[in-house]
């Protein structure tokens, strides 16, 4: 897809570590994505369940909201993932890439099969992709979610997405 071109913006990011630069990001992604910004994006560290879970994307009323947790003890590059991962996510709602009907939220399943649903391996691997490009970096997901199975699924899907979706500068 042409329209999705990596900006090579990693270095704005690591920039600017405040909001402005976390708001150049999220911009920057939802460019590559060409997705228009969320309609809303708010701070909010009540809105997460999970000590590691640092973004979150919500619908009220039509309208998108990206929530970003503002307490944590992980790196901008953490957040970073976590902010590709939901914009992935609003791209997929967007181009109806995938049908959110049967989509479980990570309390009703195990993780692997939380992590094994099409929209958890896309916005995974998408956000993969964003971490490699903008700041030279690979997640390792072996070690990260201890599943052999998952890791490799997500890493299929980076494939396709490079080859069909993504192009670098």
């Amino acid at each position: 897809r042409d329209c999705l071109l990596s900006r090579g913006l990693g270095d704005v990011y690591k920039r600017q570590k405040n909001m402005n630069g976390i708001l150049e990001f999220i911009k920057e992604v939802c460019d590559d994505l060409c997705i228009s910004l969320p309609d809303s994006i708010v701070t909010d560290d009540k809105k997460f369940n999970q000590g590691t879970q640092l973004a979150t994307l919500g619908y009220e009323n039509g309208k998108s909201i990206l929530y970003l947790k503002t307490k944590y003890e992980y790196g901008d590059v953490d957040m970073a993932f976590a902010i590709a991962h939901e914009l992935r996510h609003k791209y997929q709602i967007d181009t109806h890439v995938f049908d959110f009907d049967n989509y479980k939220t990570s309390n009703e399943l195990s993780i692997r099969e939380y992590n094994l649903q099409n929209e958890e391996v896309d916005a995974n691997a998408y956000a993969y992709i964003v971490l490699m490009d903008f700041f030279k970096l690979k997640v390792d997901f072996k070690l990260l979610l201890k599943d052999d199975v998952v890791a490799d699924v997500i890493m299929k899907r980076v494939d396709v997405i490079i080859e069909n979706e993504y192009e670098y500068e």
